[in-house]
């Protein structure tokens, strides 16, 4: 009787030491995915980080792009005149000092091509 109790010991224990080598199997089964999972999410934020760098500096072309827009817009604006009451000096293209005067009813045709102008309706006038 006391053999049979000591070779249940020895199956238990035999059980015992599989089952706890399984769950040391199962630990680093767990360890190594946790760890795959890990360099996933690494990659994965990574990626995000790469996306938001690509879409802030297209950002930032766009905006460089549109403040260069601008300034050909004020390269242009800066060479147009409407109107001068003064003439022009023969040494330059512009008047130092240019005069714009506001139109009025006499102001009705175009001093170069000859043309009528709209005559404006002031009020009071």
């Amino acid at each position: 009787m006391t053999d049979r109790i000591v070779d249940a010991r020895c199956a238990a224990d035999v059980l015992d030491w599989r089952y706890k080598a399984e769950v040391l199997l199962d630990r680093r089964r767990d360890q190594v995915w946790l760890l795959r999972k890990e360099c996933q999410l690494i990659w994965i934020v990574g990626q995000r980080q790469k996306q938001c760098a690509n879409h802030m500096s297209s950002a930032l072309i766009a905006r460089n792009q549109q403040q260069h827009r601008e300034e050909e817009q004020f390269v242009i604006a800066e060479s147009t005149l409407l109107g001068m009451g003064g003439k022009l000096p023969e040494n330059s293209a512009f008047p130092k000092q240019p005069v714009v005067t506001p139109m009025s009813e006499e102001c009705t045709q175009s001093p170069e091509s000859g043309k009528a102008l709209h005559k404006r309706n002031q009020p009071g006038g």
